[in-house]
């Protein structure tokens, strides 16, 4: 038994659905024909599996190759020109990533190069020349094409023009702009006629309906639900739907979940759509501060576990935080909390040496700013030392010199005072307002009172036998 029409159709559309597309292709020539077309319907299923897919370009090519059988007909006609629109922003968007993907990698050429001998540079610059030149033609020639496709469209000659300045071909860049400037002041022109005005009636139609979408997928980035966002987002540039503030706003879903590499994408985009110089900066500076923020966050988490642990079960930790604080000072390298951090991380490691700069940093933003390190031991190792002899500063002090002298040192005494930080307030606590504690505490601090007042009297001696010789 042959296979009827309805099997076939079936057949195809499965082949798509497969992603099995050049099949499907073959498949459908091989039957419908100009003697025997498929019926239009059946062609708005095929174009909308392929859509699905993303595969605009292939849409376009097949719509292209049966539009004969569909002439003076007003919904093929429609379906065409959707295509070719969607086709056109899918080229748009490739020749901007390719340009965005040469910035990036010249970057990384410019460092790569610094690390490698005399010898090898030369090769290398050439090297890396090719590839950026490689990109750089591709993505001149996808302009190219949606100038082809689009004759009229503004973004692809400033794509263009963008490419012949990388270039250096000024006579190419002269053209391209004169052909631009022709084209878009006529428009300008036409732009007062009757039916420029109902044009101009969709296009704020089409304005309102992304603010609309703008407010929606807002309230999801505010309510941190940023996979959802970003899952809308997609649908919507599967379309081509977007604009400066949508692509913003995926730029800043991506920073929060640490995806920054296609935030900076994002970001490329929306630079390519924005008129607001001053509202790209505020973009800019919103995703610095998320950036900055996680590696505080992350940051800060390592250190708290270090001290936590102390100086020497803890350094692993403290080398950790400082990877972040690193990262944070290539954002904001003036942020007095950063500095704070960091100053304490490098304490603990003992890098003193780098721990002095960082002070003396901290000293030129304010004078009178005192780190948390130094709040720290100005509280810790006193607080049974304060508790017992609150009314003798004098003992307390020795406590407080015994510390500082002896105990921040060396690995060791950080190691005690770490673990005398988390012990000492939770004791206080408990034993506030009891005299009897208060006695007890006084009576088991003598011997080590005791103890600092000799160390204290042998350092002054030997300090003074030293000073004599």
């Amino acid at each position: 038994m042959g296979l009827t029409k309805e099997d076939i159709e079936k057949y195809i559309l499965n082949l798509i659905r497969k992603k099995e597309v050049k099949e499907a292709f073959k498949a459908f020539h091989r039957y419908f024909s100009d003697t025997n077309p498929a019926e239009l319907e059946y062609i708005k299923k095929i174009y909308l599996e392929i859509s699905k897919q993303n595969l605009h370009e292939d849409n376009y090519n097949f719509l292209k190759e049966i539009s004969g059988w569909y002439t003076d007909n007003a919904d093929f006609d429609s379906i065409v020109e959707n295509t070719t629109r969607i086709y056109v922003n899918s080229l748009l968007l490739k020749a901007s990533n390719m340009l965005y993907e040469r910035i990036v990698k010249k970057k990384s050429f410019d460092k790569s190069l610094q690390r490698h001998e005399a010898s090898i540079k030369e090769s290398l610059r050439i090297q890396n020349e090719k590839q950026l030149s490689d990109l750089l033609l591709k993505s001149k020639e996808t302009y190219k094409l949606a100038i082809q496709l689009s004759p009229n469209n503004s973004q692809a000659y400033k794509g263009l023009i963008e490419c012949c300045k990388l270039e250096n071909n000024e006579k190419e860049e002269e053209e391209v702009l004169k052909k631009y400037n022709e084209i878009f002041n006529q428009k300008e022109k036409d732009e007062k006629t009757a039916n420029d005005e109902n044009n101009a009636v969709e296009a704020t139609n089409k304005n309102s309906n992304l603010s609309e979408v703008f407010e929606k997928l807002s309230s999801l980035y505010t309510e941190r639900k940023h996979l959802e966002l970003l899952d809308e987002i997609a649908e919507l540039e599967k379309n081509q739907n977007m604009n400066a503030e949508l692509f913003i706003l995926k730029a800043k879903a991506l920073a929060e979940l640490k995806r920054f590499k296609a935030s900076n994408i994002a970001l490329y985009h929306a630079k390519q759509l924005i008129s607001s110089v001053r509202e790209l900066e505020e973009a800019q500076n919103a995703i610095s501060k998320i950036k900055f923020d996680l590696c505080m966050k992350a940051g800060n988490r390592y250190l708290k576990k270090g001290v936590q642990m102390g100086a020497t079960l803890g350094k692993r930790n403290f080398e950790l935080s400082m990877i972040y604080f690193n990262k944070a000072f290539s954002i904001n390298p003036d942020n007095l909390d950063l500095l704070d951090n960091t100053y304490t991380a490098l304490k603990y490691l003992d890098d003193k040496e780098k721990a002095l700069k960082i002070k003396g940093f901290i000293y030129s933003l304010d004078p009178k700013f005192i780190t948390s390190y130094e709040q720290q031991f100005n509280k810790t190792l006193c607080f049974i030392a304060t508790f017992a002899y609150k009314e003798h500063p004098y003992i307390v002090n020795e406590f407080r010199w015994f510390r500082r002298e002896f105990l921040l040192n060396n690995k060791i005494g950080k190691r005690i005072n770490s673990l005398y930080v988390l012990i000492s307030p939770r004791i206080t606590k408990l034993a506030n307002d009891n005299k009897y504690l208060k006695l007890l505490f006084q009576i088991i601090l003598f011997l080590p009172l005791i103890a600092v007042e000799l160390l204290k009297l042998i350092k002054t001696y030997l300090s003074q036998v030293k000073l004599y010789v």
